[in-house]
């Protein structure tokens, strides 16, 4: 019984600095990603759309947003070093 009310004080403590600022930091970099996600997405929307626009330019938007991702995912394994 007494092992239980442990279990239970445990699961109510505050979780540490480390670990909020932690989950604070995972949460800005999901909201980066989806923004830079959101932001790739318009640019292939918009040439898409563009009437004038022919397969070749909207090949070259597809490769050039997945360039920017591999730059960015690049750029990031560099800051976490």
């Amino acid at each position: 019984m007494e092992d239980s009310n442990k279990n239970n004080n445990k699961s109510l403590e505050k979780p540490k600095k480390d670990e909020v600022s932690e989950y604070k930091q995972k949460s800005q970099e999901e909201l980066f990603r989806a923004m830079m996600v959101k932001e790739m997405l318009h640019k292939i929307e918009d040439k898409l759309q563009n009437s004038d626009s022919d397969r070749e330019s909207i090949v070259n938007t597809i490769k050039q947003v997945s360039d920017e991702s591999a730059f960015i995912a690049a750029l990031k394994k560099i800051k976490n070093k």
